[in-house]
């Protein structure tokens, strides 16, 4: 992959290319999910967006919304590599 200056990682697909993770906090529950980025490729396409507002439309907190509470309630981390993991590839 070529890098293009200034590179933002935008898409699910530009996530797994560079090999960054993802994690889901419910604010709620306080329950907390490393995301698995190639099911959400497979299940939403390497150009669906991995922004806070793309992924609050389809991902949700099923405890909470079992529960009876508010199951949207919920913040996304981006795990970028760092400079060492990236020598390691």
């Amino acid at each position: 992959m070529t890098m293009k200056y200034p590179f933002v990682e935008d898409t699910l697909g530009k996530k797994l290319q560079i090999g960054s993770g993802l994690s889901v906090d419910c604010m709620t529950c306080r329950r907390h999910a490393d995301l698995n980025i190639q099911a959400l490729v497979d299940r939403l396409g390497e150009d669906y967006g991995c922004l806070h507002w793309d992924l609050i439309r389809v991902l949700f907190c099923q405890p909470c919304r079992d529960a009876g509470r508010p199951d949207r309630n919920i913040s996304f981390t981006s795990h970028p590599k760092t400079p060492g993991q990236r020598r390691s590839d």
